[in-house]
């Protein structure tokens, strides 16, 4: 008969190889996207077999997001508590003392299947293949742009030269501008060296840097740069932006004409969505505001918002450093922290860069139910 920390370990493992099967239905399945929203019962479940939980420098912020979200639930829409349950059932995962180590090319290789399942079942080629990256479409666009992303430093970080490149061309292929942007700029930091970037990758720099970008983000929305993007693009800024523009203009009004409202509290969790459907005219649905930095912003204030970012860039790992570049770049015109396969895909990949930390929980779990004497 196994002995029961053995049972909990293959428990753990067989949770880890459910989520992972459970993202790749989300991403290549779309009417099978809900089945990774079982996630944290079942994470539960091996947590309670293993008597130890894990809290990781990948995790921190997302689990301080939603802390915070339910201590503010009062003020929270439907939208807004659903909001923070699909962040944590994305970085559920993280929980557990130990996951498998799974090698980046295979990771590529699951990405790559997955897009060959999505678009072999579900595209539309009928006029042909296009690509244009002016206008931000591409025949394969599609969230598999965010995941290759993400690969593509952290490959670079390996010295995968191979898979750096594969990966970079699969996300300039699966076409999200700003995934773009996000790749090219967290490898430009690893080529920079850890030593170097840490100099700026630091919770105090990026504190700093965060608020200037939230700045640019309103001062978008307000019309500042209208002008300067209809001379270098020939297209309007809500056009180069894809609506963007129009949308934004709601929140920078608010925030100029009232600071002083969103210094410590917000609006609430949701509070976007309400002013989201508001700018569309369309109260049916929930619609996003595409920018997660201004959402964390405007629904939980200032304060927050300097701890969600101080939480990214104190990771001691320069990898998980790395991968939070990538999200926090993502985050500027893009609602992926509700993304539950991409947080998931998140962990499962820096943890690939912070493995030690199993022989520590295995250590203390140990002295906790035998224990052990303090030398």
């Amino acid at each position: 008969m196994k002995h029961p920390a053995e049972r909990g370990y293959l428990v753990r493992n067989m949770v880890f190889w459910a989520g992972l099967t459970f993202m790749y239905f989300s991403i290549s399945l779309p009417f099978a996207r809900h089945l990774i929203y079982a996630l944290p019962a079942l994470v539960l479940v091996a947590i309670l077999g293993d008597r130890s939980a894990r809290l990781g420098d990948e995790a921190k912020p997302f689990l301080v997001f939603v802390l915070a979200g339910l201590i503010l639930s009062p003020l929270a829409s439907d939208e807004g508590l659903k909001d923070l349950y699909f962040t944590f059932a994305g970085i559920a995962i993280a929980l557990l003392i130990d996951i498998p180590r799974i090698k980046l090319w295979t990771l590529f290789c699951i990405l790559l299947a997955a897009i060959v399942t999505y678009f072999s079942l579900f595209g539309d080629f009928r006029s042909g293949l296009k690509f244009d990256l002016a206008d931000s479409y591409s025949s394969f666009e599609g969230s598999f742009s965010f995941l290759f992303g993400l690969l593509t430093p952290l490959a670079l970080i390996e010295k995968r030269y191979r898979l750096f490149v594969l990966c970079l061309l699969m996300t300039v292929i699966s076409l999200k501008r700003i995934a773009v942007v996000a790749a090219i700029c967290a490898c430009a930091f690893v080529l920079f060296g850890e030593k170097r970037a840490r100099h700026i990758l630091n919770p105090a720099v990026m504190i700093g840097l965060n608020c200037l970008l939230l700045l640019v983000i309103l001062l978008y929305g307000f019309g500042t740069f209208d002008w300067v993007i209809r001379e270098l693009t020939g297209q309007s800024a809500n056009q180069f932006g894809q609506g963007r523009r129009a949308l934004l203009s709601l929140p920078a009004l608010e925030v100029f004409a009232h600071p002083e409202q969103f210094l410590f509290f917000g609006q609430g969790p949701g509070s976007t969505y309400l002013l989201a459907n508001k700018g569309f005219g369309v109260y049916g649905t929930a619609q996003r505001m595409h920018s997660d930095l201004l959402k964390i912003f405007y629904e939980y204030g200032l304060v927050f918002f300097c701890i969600f970012v101080g939480l990214m860039y104190s990771a001691r790992h320069f990898a998980t450093r790395i991968a939070f570049l990538f999200m926090n770049i993502v985050f500027i015109s893009d609602n992926s922290l509700i993304y539950s396969f991409m947080l998931f895909f998140f962990v499962i990949c820096t943890r690939n860069f912070d493995h030690g930390s199993f022989v520590e929980a295995r250590v203390f779990r140990h002295q906790v139910t035998h224990g052990a004497s303090t030398p």
